[in-house]
C-alpha cells in the first residue's frame, strides 16, 4: 500500500470514529426485530430491514464489499445515515480504497450531519 493510501485510510479512518461517537436515537435491527425506521413503515420497508439482517448475518462469516456495499446502500434508501457510515466503511477497508466506495461513504457522511442540523 502506497504512502497516500494509507494517509488517506487513516484520515477517513478519524474521520469515521468522530461521526461514530455522534448519538443517534434509531434502533438497530436485530435478528427477530424490525427496528423503527424514519420513513413510514410498510411492507417494503420490512422486506428491505429483514434482508439487511440477512445479509449482515452472512457477512460476519465471510466478509465482503459488495455484500457491506449492499447493505450500505439499503440503509441508505431507509435513510439510516449512520447504519450507511458503517456499512460503508466496511466495504471501503475490505476493497483497500476503493474511490466509487469512498463517493458512497463521503455521501453518507453528507446526508447524516444534514439530517442532524
Amino acid at each position: 500500500m502506497t504512502i497516500t493510501k494509507k494517509l488517506s485510510v487513516f484520515g477517513l479512518t478519524v474521520l469515521l470514529t468522530a461521526c461514530a461517537s455522534v448519538s443517534t436515537n434509531e434502533k438497530k435491527a436485530t435478528e427477530g426485530e424490525v427496528s423503527k425506521a424514519v420513513v413510514p413503515v410498510d411492507a417494503r420497508t420490512i422486506e428491505i430491514e429483514q434482508q439487511i439482517v440477512r445479509i449482515e448475518k452472512k457477512l460476519k462469516d465471510k466478509p465482503t464489499s459488495q455484500g457491506w456495499i449492499l447493505v450500505g446502500d439499503a440503509n441508505i434508501h431507509l435513510q439510516r445515515y449512520d447504519e450507511a457510515i458503517r456499512a460503508y466503511q466496511q466495504a471501503y477497508l475490505l476493497s483497500e480504497g476503493d474511490l466509487d466506495i469512498r463517493k458512497k461513504l463521503r455521501r453518507a457522511i453528507y446526508l447524516s450531519a444534514k439530517e442532524s442540523r
